[in-house]
């Protein structure tokens, strides 16, 4: 008897669960969550506990009651205070899965600006614009699901987006092409090698762009002087005379990239004169570098990028400095202080015919180079505004030997 009234009360139990199930699937959420192309259709459904825990979390929650009882609870939570959201998931705590994922797919990542910048062509500077993006206004997407629920079991919700702003824009980046310096030297009159290796020098000083506060080495940017770099034996200083050396004639390139820097405003941290005065540059604003102590090195202390352009045409040797426009003109000015008297020639005689040709007789003088006295010089930087000189900084003294001329002889 017992076990057939326990068998009576398990298949009313089963037919009790079928029927409320089936009116649960009856009374149930489906909401379609909609924003242009991107659609998310989230449909409420039971779910099963796990243990007695979960059962009794669900049960107190309401969670697998029908939709008029869930949206009840939910209105009564909103009407004390709770937000849309908390409400929501107390009841639909599947619902945070739907969201989070049409969120996701909802999402347009805002694209910034890009500068590229090519000292070689004729437009050197290409800005690509900006393209902003969006995302859900999640608050609003929770407030209007439950607006909707509460007028109906089937909703389609239209997601209000928030535009997301770019961080650079093609503004941004134009303010930082404006050429703040360019300088120039002459090398129409060195001989071929050593036109090669100041425009070897120069293209890879060529394109370089420098971030904020990030420093340039003209050493480490340019490599070591040597034949397999690339580089030419020709005329360098060594011991206060000129002699062959592979790179000679590198000095120019940073000479020039050096007077650059300076009439841009940017902070030189390494700088060396040359033993003797150079025929290209006025005396305290040369810059000698070789591979082992000497370098030239600058910090880019502007509030922007800054690209440097440097070429060569085998007439002149030119940098460019381009970043954010200067408020302010800067001249250099050299000042001889002292000048020591003038040495005379030293004979050197050329039985190889270095200076001279086989038609020209035995005896022929030729001048090779002519002397310079020694000078103490002195560097200033002058700053203008609207044409008015308003600082003097004094940037360096030097003291320069003197260089003895060259007179050639032809011998047998």
């Amino acid at each position: 008897m017992k076990r057939k009234y326990a068998l009576i009360f398990f298949v009313l139990s089963l037919l009790l669960t079928v029927v409320c199930m089936g009116a649960y699937r009856e009374d149930r959420a489906v909401i379609k969550l909609v924003d242009g192309n991107v659609s998310v259709v989230f449909c409420d459904h039971h779910i099963a506990p796990t243990d007695t825990l979960v059962a009794s979390e669900i049960h107190a929650r309401k969670i697998n009651e029908p939709y008029r009882v869930k949206i009840g609870v939910v209105s009564d939570m909103v009407a004390c205070g709770h937000g849309y959201r908390t409400a929501l998931l107390y009841c639909f705590p599947t619902l945070k899965d739907a969201v989070d994922a049409f969120m996701k797919k909802a999402y347009v990542e805002a694209v910034d600006a890009q500068i590229s910048f090519r000292p070689d062509e004729k437009e050197i500077f290409e800005i690509t614009s900006e393209q902003p993006g969006h995302k859900v206004n999640e608050a609003k997407l929770y407030r209007d699901i439950f607006y909707g629920l509460r007028s109906g079991r089937e909703i389609v919700v239209t997601a209000q987006r928030l535009t997301i702003f770019p961080t650079v824009r093609a503004e941004m980046l134009k303010e930082e092409t404006h050429l703040r310096a360019s300088y120039c030297t002459d090398y129409s009159s060195s001989s071929p090698s050593r036109k090669h290796n100041i425009n070897l020098a120069l293209s890879k000083i060529n394109g370089t762009v420098l971030e904020k506060s990030e420093q340039f080495s003209f050493n480490s940017t340019v490599g070591r002087r040597t034949e397999s770099n690339g580089f030419l034996p020709a005329k360098i200083i060594v011991g206060g005379k000129y002699e062959e050396g592979y790179g000679g004639g590198v000095c120019q390139a940073s000479t020039t990239l050096y007077n650059a820097v300076l009439l841009s405003g940017l902070s030189v941290t390494a700088a060396q004169r040359h033993s003797l005065k150079v025929a290209y540059e006025l005396p305290s604003f040369d810059a000698m570098v070789n591979g082992s102590y000497s370098d030239l090195r600058f910090v880019n202390d502007s509030t922007g990028k800054i690209y440097i352009r440097a070429c060569g045409d085998g007439k002149q040797v030119r940098v460019e400095i381009y970043g954010k426009r200067l408020a302010y003109e800067i001249k250099r000015r050299s000042v001889v202080v002292a000048e020591g008297e003038l040495p005379g020639y030293e004979e050197i005689e050329d039985a190889e015919c270095k200076y001279f040709s086989e038609q020209d007789a035995v005896g022929s003088r030729l001048i090779v180079s002519y002397p310079k006295a020694s000078l103490k010089s002195e560097g200033y930087l002058d700053y203008y505004k609207n044409g008015v000189l308003y600082k003097s900084v004094l940037l360096r003294t030097d003291r320069y030997a003197e260089t003895v001329g060259v007179i050639a002889i032809k011998t047998e």
